[in-house]
């Protein structure tokens, strides 16, 4: 018995005859040969058709020129220092000439905590961090190293006294989309902050000094 498929399958016979020449059995068997077509994928008319969607369908069309249409947003840099609590300024300017220009700066944590976004370390204070932009306008967002406890500020450490500096290092998310979509571009900021030992005296300081000198 041949079962077959003919939605993926055409077929016709190409020769189709009787076996006379056996004699052990009551009935003669037969024999046929066929030919068949088997559906396959055709990969150079895959890639023909998939181009011919891409050019003609509206909904595609339509989708891709709201991808294009993503203001284009630069960045004054991606690559920031922080010295002691000194204030770093980075500005961010919407290229658009009629696209508002959304934007949202959030923290990355390191591969190892599992998690890939968390809210800015504690150290570390932007503002803002959230906001719009107008067409060929910038905006600044100041990044800057929060307060300095009072008892690391009169020992002049800073949590660890291994080293002549104290490093810290961040990784900031700057997403940009339009108002109207969820869709977006990142950029990555490195941010890093160095607190240099030899500001601050290794002596005690003495307050009536520091305040009525």
């Amino acid at each position: 018995m041949l079962l077959i498929n003919l939605q993926w399958l055409l077929f016709h016979f190409f020769r189709y005859d009787s076996c006379m020449e056996a004699t052990d059995s009551d009935h003669k068997p037969v024999k046929c040969v066929f030919n068949l077509d088997i559906a396959h994928v055709d990969k150079q008319t895959m890639r023909q058709k998939y181009g011919e969607i891409m050019g003609s369908n509206k909904e595609v069309l339509d989708s891709l020129q709201g991808l294009e249409a993503l203001p284009e947003v630069d960045i004054s840099t991606n690559d920031i220092i922080l010295q002691d609590q000194n204030p770093f300024v980075v500005k961010l300017h919407n290229r658009s000439t009629k696209e508002l220009a959304c934007f949202e700066i959030i923290g990355q944590t390191p591969k190892s905590s599992g998690t890939p976004f968390s809210g800015f370390p504690s150290w570390l204070k932007v503002s803002p961090a959230v906001g719009i932009i107008s067409p060929r306008q910038s905006v600044e967002v100041t990044l800057q190293h929060g307060q300095i406890r009072s008892q690391d500020y009169l020992t002049g450490t800073s949590g660890d006294s291994s080293g002549a500096a104290q490093e810290k290092v961040a990784t900031l998310l700057v997403t940009v989309t339009r108002v109207d979509s969820t869709a977006g571009r990142r950029h990555k900021i490195q941010v890093q902050h160095r607190c240099r030992r030899e500001t601050y005296s290794s002596r005690g300081y003495n307050l009536a000094d520091r305040f009525f000198a």
